[in-house]
Formats: C-alpha cells, sequence, structure tokens
C-alpha cells in the first residue's frame, strides 16, 4: 500500500474508504503516537466541494471545544485535495441501527439525548447542522459509557435568532418539507424535523414513510410523515409526531424536546464539556483558500 505522508499525519493511498456525499473517509495515523485518527478527503478541483470543505473548516474553527461534536485534530491541503483529521471512533449510528435491525427504546433514549445535546449546543452558538442523519452519528460503545458525537458540518449554516434561511441542502428522506419547497425556513425547525424522522428510524428500523413507496424518491416527491405506531410507545410516538408535523410553527421545538415525558423522567440536564483545544490549523487554512 503506498502512503503519502502531510503534516503529521499517515494516509493510506489507494484504499476504499468510507464515501460520503461530498468526500470520503478513511483510516490514517498520527505518525508521533500511532493514534489511529479519521481522515476525510475531499476534492477541492470541483468549486461546490470546495465551497463546502471551507464551510466545514468555518463551522468547526467557531465550534470548536465541545465534546459533543467529533474533534477535529488538523486540516490541510496537498495538491487538488483537502483533508481534515479527526478523531475515530468504532462506528456510525447508521450501522449500528443496521446491525440490530432497531434499538431497544431505553438504548435509543439514552443515544438520542447525547444527539440532543450535540445539536443544542450547536443552536446555542447560531449554527443549525442542516444534515441530521444516522451516518453523521459517530458512536462507541464500552463497558461504562456510550460515547456520541455529532459530525459532518459541511452544510452546518450560522444564523442569527430571527434570521430564516434558504438553499436546499441536506439528505433527502430527512429533509423538512420547507426545505424541499425551497422557501426561506428557521434552521433550527429543520433540524428537528430531521431529529424525528433519526428517531423514528432508530425505533423501527423504518424512514416514517417507507411503506408508501417501493423505490428511492426523487426531493420532491417524499410524502408526509406516517408514523409506525405500532412498534413504538405512546410517549416515543408523541414525541416523534410532534416533532414531523410538517408546518414549522407547529413543529415542538429543541427545548419542548428535552422536556418531554418520553426524556425528561430520565435524564437530568448535562452540561456541555468544552476543550481548551482549538486546531490553529483550521483558521490558518481557511484564510489561506479564500485569497486563492
Amino acid at each position: 500500500m503506498e502512503e503519502i505522508e502531510a503534516s503529521q499525519y499517515r494516509i493510506p493511498k489507494g484504499v476504499q474508504g468510507k464515501a460520503g456525499c461530498v468526500g470520503t473517509v478513511v483510516e490514517g495515523e498520527c505518525i508521533a503516537t500511532g493514534e489511529p485518527v479519521a481522515i476525510k478527503e475531499v476534492d477541492l478541483q470541483s468549486k461546490r466541494y470546495q465551497k463546502v470543505f471551507q464551510n466545514e473548516l468555518y463551522a468547526m474553527e467557531k465550534l470548536a471545544g465541545s465534546d459533543k461534536l467529533v474533534d477535529i485534530h488538523s486540516a490541510f491541503v496537498r495538491g487538488d485535495h483537502g483533508y481534515i483529521v479527526m478523531e475515530k471512533l468504532d462506528n456510525d449510528l447508521l450501522h449500528f441501527v443496521l446491525d440490530k435491525g432497531r434499538l431497544e427504546e431505553p438504548q435509543a433514549k439514552e443515544i438520542f439525548y447525547k444527539v440532543l445535546q450535540a445539536v443544542k449546543y450547536m443552536h446555542d452558538n447560531s449554527f443549525s447542522h442542516r444534515d441530521i442523519k444516522p451516518e453523521n452519528i459517530l458512536i462507541e460503545m464500552n463497558d461504562k459509557e456510550c460515547t456520541v458525537k455529532l459530525c459532518d458540518f459541511g452544510t452546518a449554516k450560522e444564523f442569527t435568532k430571527k434570521e430564516f434561511v434558504t438553499g436546499v441542502c441536506g439528505t433527502v428522506l430527512y429533509c423538512a418539507p420547507e426545505v424541499k419547497m425551497r422557501i426561506p425556513y428557521d434552521p433550527r425547525k429543520a433540524d428537528v424535523y430531521s431529529l424525528g424522522v433519526l428517531l423514528h428510524v432508530m425505533l423501527t428500523g423504518l424512514f416514517p414513510f417507507e411503506a408508501q413507496y417501493t423505490e428511492k424518491p426523487k426531493p420532491d416527491d417524499v410524502p408526509d410523515a406516517v408514523i409506525v405506531y405500532d412498534m413504538l410507545s405512546k410517549e416515543a410516538a408523541s414525541l416523534i409526531e410532534l416533532m414531523l408535523r410538517p408546518s414549522p410553527k407547529a413543529r415542538i421545538s429543541l427545548q419542548e424536546i428535552l422536556k418531554h415525558s418520553w426524556l425528561k423522567k430520565h435524564h437530568k440536564a448535562a452540561k456541555v464539556k468544552l476543550r481548551d483545544h482549538i486546531p490553529h490549523s483550521l483558521s490558518t487554512l481557511r484564510q489561506k483558500l479564500n485569497k486563492q
């Protein structure tokens, strides 16, 4: 296997990694410590991908420090490819759910609560994620605890409290109706809708509209959500129903989700731990790319 060295990391070349919408993630290694890392590679020849890469650097620079988001070690450009070096966790939520078929409510509750804390941290810092889905949630289990972290901030959006945003982004099966309608929308409420689809998938192994079509839908063809009630407790179904309301005004807020009975009686409010380390390379590289 041919390897190239860039910065402080060894990146395997010619190895098939986990493909995302914009880049490919492979397992690399910190040369100094031998620690395994996840390295996202993005082809910067595409103007669209370059914009997403720069946006991810900007978002992570602004949001760096939370233990609820994946830790970014470094970022650099080599040739016509950009690289983001991240901590490596054992699994993502998609494969975790696929392996089990669906999650029992106590386990789903623990994981979902931690996802909510990550999204809340972003919203509290004036960012929406806009692509919440199981593939973008990393998970690692051991005997003592379950570590859950949100990742992939290429479509994250900075906003003001009263600002509505525009632009279709994210993954169609998790997109809120107002996003697909291409009208100005509250990005926080759009994230809530995606969280509703996520929770339904975690608890049932199905999308909340899966029974209505047999082929992958086009963006404008995804129907309104239909919840699989017979696989859910009344409290879980109630929460999902509130999150998947088509009207953003009628849709529950993130703060209200955290107070919902399905979650409230099992969890006390947890403080987000902050890290002191903010990768200097993110700011430096982003400024360099902006000058090109």
